[in-house]
């Protein structure tokens, strides 16, 4: 067996001290989270850009309800890095939507629509930053919508891809399916798909100093059948879907 070896004390002491340093600046980080937000946003809000118009998403080919979304059993939730050591996640507790068949063509489409307003977070003072004009603006822009592009209903996408009219601007996202597709229109239907935006393309442009572009989203749904007396309002026919089977 090798003899003990002794610390040196000309080294130990440094090292200790380098070691309680970096504690001490890892607990003020953590502490000081909020408050640099807060300064950040005040610095990057005069960068932010013109407020464009209001868009409005291509509303689907009059159709048939497939399927509804139950509020009661389902999440849309969404995180975001800050300063490369914290997420900060959120969740909407109201949506509705579906799954909407055009019988013309026999193409479906995925129609989601959230009620910002019902933003949750862990903590009031980053749901209030979150709720505020610097992100998703929810006095100004009380809903959310998303709109899939049609897709044959007996061959679900992997990668759904639609329209998502967040904050009055339209843009194009991807969500990755999860689970298993929803193709039995008389069973319940567990939909998980996740996906990512850049926020920057929304609008949303302040706390770059301190908060990641991209802005992580995670959907869980339960589909469940449409019968006469819960089916969902489905909207009119627009020029949108007309030769939508022909794409």
């Amino acid at each position: 067996m090798g003899a003990t070896r002794t610390p040196n004390p000309a080294t130990a002491a440094p090292l200790a001290a380098s070691a309680l340093v970096g504690t001490l600046w890892l607990l003020a980080l953590l502490t000081a989270v909020p408050s640099v937000l807060a300064e950040a946003a005040s610095g990057d809000a005069a960068s932010a850009g013109p407020t464009l118009p209001a868009a409005t998403l291509p509303t689907p080919a009059a159709s048939q309800a497939l399927w509804y979304f139950d509020q009661d059993h389902g999440r849309i939730g969404f995180e975001i890095a800050a300063v490369g050591v914290l997420t900060f996640k959120g969740h909407f507790q109201r949506f509705s939507g579906g799954v909407f068949l055009n019988p013309d063509n026999g193409l479906a489409r995925v129609q989601l629509d959230i009620d910002a307003t019902s933003l949750a977070m862990n903590r009031n003072r980053y749901q209030y930053l979150a709720r505020s004009a610097d992100f998703f603006a929810i006095d100004e822009h009380p809903r959310i919508g998303f709109v899939s592009e049609p897709f044959p209903i007996w061959q679900p996408p992997w990668r759904l891809r639609g329209r998502l009219q967040l904050r009055g601007q339209l843009g194009e996202v991807a969500f990755l399916r999860e689970s298993a597709p929803c193709i039995d229109p008389a069973r319940v239907c567990t939909m998980h798909a996740q996906g990512e935006l850049d926020r920057r393309a929304f609008g949303m442009r302040a706390w770059r100093t301190t908060l990641a572009n991209h802005v992580r989203l995670q959907i869980q749904l339960q589909a469940q059948p449409v019968h006469p007396s819960n089916e969902p309002a489905a909207p009119s026919a627009t020029a949108d879907d007309a030769g939508a089977g022909e794409r």
